[in-house]
């Protein structure tokens, strides 16, 4: 249920997932907040979107914020 995140988060992780993946983001982020307890495990299953190396890391450096 999406509704355990709050929904600037979910705003934020869009637009940070967006430089990647362009408008599938929302979509993505909607998806992947259905099946994650926490904002680490929605990262880490977000994260298999964005190309291995600088990008996925420097991705993944948001969820520290």
């Amino acid at each position: 249920n999406a509704q355990r995140f709050e929904s600037a988060d979910l705003d934020r992780i869009k637009r940070e997932l967006a430089a990647y993946v362009g408008p599938m983001a929302k979509i993505l982020v909607d998806r992947a907040a259905r099946k994650s307890q926490t904002l680490e495990q929605l990262y880490t299953m977000l994260s298999a979107e964005v190309p291995e190396g600088v990008e996925r890391k420097k991705f993944l450096a948001g969820r520290r914020r």
